[in-house]
């Protein structure tokens, strides 16, 4: 017992450096090139000023007020198509019992393993103007010209449909994991009918995880930049707008179109966490809701066959991508599909060094950065759970803040405090 009361005495003292080591690395790295971002975007010729706010919102200076109203537009019809995907799939996977549902649901979530460039070109090659899809209708009606294929703001919208869709399919179906089953049950006992079951009783149990499904795909359809970069077109988006601010050599109008991005994604961030602790209060209650067995035969293959069409094509732009590795350089041209493949791609990666240097740098970059980040992470969490630790509320804010805020606003923060040797490089 007394080595017990001198341990809870000793160890907040050792470990108190390595506590302020860390919250230097965080308020460094995190919090300090934010805060310089925020002061810049005040610095105007004359000293201090709103002068770059000003031509921000005033339309007859500065494309940025429409890329910020088209990202908003782009991003909440992102939010709605996503959600008309994500929720009936995760209704269908988790109360209907199909076969081979495991296999299908883990389909049905691949589209979150893809990066998000990774995905655009998938759909450029699926779906784009000279995409598979566009050419085997075209070929298939005897037509001229495709009959559709995606470009524009559309595109964008299809892109990020596809990529965020699963956040919607996972929140919703940990929802009807918490279902309370007998209270269901208790209701169809009493003569409910399966309308009144699902308005009365699932869907307030539903709607806190559609909720934080939607903040959280409406922050990260306003950060993206693959799919708005590439397909976007005349239409304009912030993020793209804060790279072509930089590119023009505009940086005090780059680093105010940042502050005002970062200013968002924070306040969702905000609206996240509060719907997080709201989900974390809902508790399991009674006995789970076990799936719903479909007697009908028809109804058994009908459902199996819905559930089989949307995990193929959900996993189409996969097998596009796998499809196109293996394609000979310069033989895909006008024909429907390629028709010679070749190993050689996959070999030039062991025998051409110029060829795997970006593979190797992305994964040695990744492992450092992953080695930095757990170090990081796992330290903050050890010290917040012993409650040892007074800063434990803003160790999280702080840990938190890059993952809300988009990586264009990250990066223009970034080279607003070390494009210059400093200190904290080490000179470099």
């Amino acid at each position: 017992m007394p080595v017990t009361k001198h341990f809870k005495l000793v160890a907040p003292f050792r470990l108190r450096p390595l506590q302020l080591v860390v919250l230097a690395v965080l308020f460094l790295s995190i919090l300090y090139p934010f805060l310089e971002l925020l002061k810049s975007s005040f610095v105007v010729t004359d000293g201090w000023g709103l002068d770059n706010y000003k031509r921000f919102f005033d339309p007859r200076q500065s494309r940025a007020l429409d890329a910020l109203w088209g990202s908003v537009w782009v991003s909440l019809l992102s939010v709605l198509f996503a959600g008309l995907i994500g929720v009936p799939l995760a209704l269908l996977f988790e109360r209907v019992d199909l076969p081979a549902k495991r296999v299908l649901a883990a389909l049905a979530t691949l589209p979150i393993v893809l990066p998000p460039l990774v995905g655009v070109v998938a759909f450029l090659f699926l779906l784009g103007e000279s995409g598979i899809l566009p050419r085997l209708l075209q070929k298939m009606l005897g037509l001229e010209k495709p009959i559709f294929y995606l470009a524009g703001v559309r595109a964008v919208i299809v892109v990020h449909a596809y990529s965020f869709y699963v956040y919607f399919f996972l929140f919703t179906r940990a929802a009807l994991r918490r279902l309370d089953g007998s209270s269901i049950e208790a209701a169809r006992n009493l003569g409910a009918g399966m309308v009144r079951v699902y308005a009365q009783i699932i869907w307030p149990q539903m709607q806190h995880g559609i909720r934080a499904a939607a903040i959280l795909v409406f922050m990260i359809s306003m950060a993206s930049f693959s799919a708005p970069f590439i397909f976007g077109g005349k239409y304009r988006f912030l993020t793209v707008e804060i790279y072509n601010s930089k590119l023009q050599g505009q940086m005090p109008m780059a680093i105010t179109q940042s502050v005002l991005l970062g200013a968002i994604s924070i306040a969702f961030l905000y609206f996240m966490l509060r719907r997080e602790k709201a989900l974390q209060s809902l508790g399991q209650k009674g006995v789970p809701l076990p799936a719903r067995a479909l007697r009908s035969t028809g109804a058994r293959i009908f459902a199996g066959m819905i559930a089989t069409i949307a995990s193929v094509v959900l996993v189409l732009p996969h097998l596009t991508l796998v499809l196109i590795s293996f394609v000979k350089n310069g033989t895909w041209t006008s024909q429907l599909l390629p028709d010679t493949f070749t190993l050689e791609n996959y070999a030039n990666l062991l025998r051409d060094p110029d060829v795997a240097a970006p593979i190797l740098n992305s994964a040695k970059m990744a492992i450092l950065a992953t080695t930095a980040n757990v170090v990081l992470a796992l330290a903050i969490a050890y010290w917040n759970t012993r409650r040892t630790w007074r800063f434990s509320r803003l160790s999280e804010s702080l840990v938190m803040l890059p993952w809300a805020i988009p990586g264009t606003v990250i990066a223009i923060a970034l080279i607003i405090c070390f494009n210059q040797p400093h200190w904290f490089t080490a000179g470099s």
